[in-house]
């Protein structure tokens, strides 16, 4: 008995062991299950999550370039989740908020409380995913004024200082070579006796035309006037001073279109608010400031824009129309400076800022040492590169140089296209580390044939970077604005075009 019962036993321990790993699947199956349900949700939510977050990155940064116009921005940004496959409906919502303190940011939210759920529902009543991208736009940067006028020549002095450089725009005969990179219709228009207006016997036109000319933003203060005037002083060409005639008896219409406020990327899809075109010749313009178009009940930091332009096509045309603009809140001109602690002119937070946009059209009256404002470079762009073009540089001029806000030449380099045109006799085709051209070389081989000039950089971009420093704000404290100084034996004149940009993403997410 007691063999046969240890002979058992054995068996008998198997089968309890059997038992007892049956009870133990049995309750680690159902945590088992529960893991594998929420493994399933997980990818669903995981796959829905990523489709949210893209979808409020895309609104972002669509809807942002239209900052601070939070309405306009706001439909945008809807519309362009909406093609995404997200609208405020059922479950789902999408918000639009303006990010405090910056009003170049833009925030979008998409919420869904109530995510699809396979498994997870045995332990999760509801699953809520939330996705927000915060995005940014940098504006072109502020280009030659940080004040209420641009462009005025010697109109001013003392208080506030002669500028020394007056607005322009060249016909659409004129030549390029003559300093206007957007509105001369042709490279080499000149036959040495007077401007061919037409492609034939070795004239070509210009690659770079544009006829829709040049922009100037009107940036409006937080406390807006309840009008804006835009004026322009002697705004007809009439080929007597300043309008810098190239060509005797030659006639230039010019155009200045008001446009409103809106896409800060785009600015001529804006609407029109107003369009005048001064006839060659309109005495009424002659040598006095005119109002060609008013802005009114302007909204709160928004930017308005003026475009200027001559008329493509025009038969001799080969002329350049120097000018002056000014913006007068309400009316009445007071000028003022939007650089703090300025007292010639005297700093206004209210003060309604025109400045260039993108580019610069320039006729400059230089006098042994001139010093012109070339852009408005803000500390938040600190560690990126400046890339500045200079067209058409310094005739006449033995030295030019940028200047930091503290005033003191800076190191860059600097190069200029020598495929075509080909290149020049002098000078060379680029520099590194150096601190300043001298453009006034002559003798130098010219670049096509029937050109009237033969400076070094004639008919010429010269692009110029500029490394900023990472410590913008311990370097130069509230100073933001960069200069250019020429320096020239004689006086002298030129007629050139200017840009500077910040190298880099301007419409960027940053959360």
């Amino acid at each position: 008995m007691n063999r046969r019962s240890s002979q058992r036993r054995p068996f008998e321990r198997t089968r309890t062991e059997h038992g007892y790993i049956a009870v133990t699947t049995a309750l680690v199956l159902v945590p088992l299950m529960i893991f594998t349900s929420f493994a399933v949700d997980l990818g669903g939510w995981y796959a829905r999550a990523s489709k949210m977050q893209r979808a409020a990155d895309s609104a972002a940064l669509a809807g942002v370039v239209w900052m601070p116009d939070l309405t306009k921005a706001t439909s945008v940004a809807l519309d362009d989740a909406a093609r995404n496959g997200f609208s405020s409906a059922g479950s789902v919502t999408v918000a639009v908020s303006a990010v405090s303190g910056n009003a170049h940011r833009l925030a979008v939210t998409i919420t869904d409380t109530k995510v699809d759920q396979y498994f997870s529902k045995v332990v999760l009543s509801s699953k809520k995913l939330v996705r927000t991208a915060t995005a940014e736009y940098f504006l072109p940067i502020p280009l030659g004024s940080p004040t209420n006028y641009f462009g005025t020549g010697n109109l001013n002095s003392g208080t506030p200082p002669a500028e020394n450089l007056w607005a322009a725009v060249s016909g659409y005969c004129s030549s390029k070579e003559n300093g206007d990179l957007r509105l001369a219709g042709f490279d080499n228009a000149y036959n040495g006796s007077g401007y061919d207006c037409s492609v034939t016997g070795g004239t070509f036109a210009n690659p770079d035309y544009q006829s829709t000319g040049y922009l100037y933003s009107i940036d409006i203060p937080a406390s807006p006037p309840s009008s804006v005037a835009i004026q322009v002083y002697d705004a007809q060409y009439d080929g007597t001073a300043p309008d810098n005639s190239l060509k005797s008896g030659s006639v230039v219409d010019t155009t200045y279109k008001v446009l409103g406020a809106g896409n800060v990327f785009s600015p001529l899809s804006n609407p029109v608010i107003s369009t005048l075109t001064v006839v060659s010749g309109d005495s009424s313009y002659a040598s006095q400031w005119k109002t060609v178009g008013t802005i009114s009940n302007p909204c709160a930091g928004c930017t308005y824009y003026l475009q200027v332009s001559t008329t493509a096509g025009q038969a001799n045309s080969a002329g350049s129309n120097s000018y002056g603009v000014r913006t007068a809140a309400n009316g009445v001109f007071s000028a003022c400076s939007t650089i703090v602690g300025s007292s010639n002119p005297p700093y206004s937070s209210g003060c309604v800022q025109i400045h260039g946009y993108n580019e610069l059209s320039l006729f400059a009256n230089i006098s042994g040492v001139s010093t012109f404002y070339l852009a408005n470079v803000d500390a938040k762009y600190q560690g990126k590169k400046m890339d500045v073009s200079l067209f058409d540089l310094g005739e006449g001029a033995s030295k030019v140089e940028i200047l930091d806000p503290n005033g003191n030449p800076v190191a860059f380099n600097w190069t200029t296209s020598c495929a075509n045109p080909p290149a020049p006799a002098t000078g060379g085709c680029s520099g590194t580390n150096v601190t300043s051209l001298t453009p006034g070389v002559t003798g130098a081989s010219q670049p096509y044939p029937r050109l009237s000039s033969s400076y070094v950089f004639n008919d010429r971009s010269i692009d110029i970077e500029v490394q900023l420093p990472a410590n913008y704000t311990a370097s130069y404290g509230t100073n933001t604005w960069w200069r250019v100084r020429y320096t020239v034996g004689t006086s002298a004149t030129d007629r050139t075009t200017w840009s500077a940009t910040i190298l880099g993403t301007p419409v960027h997410l940053v959360g």
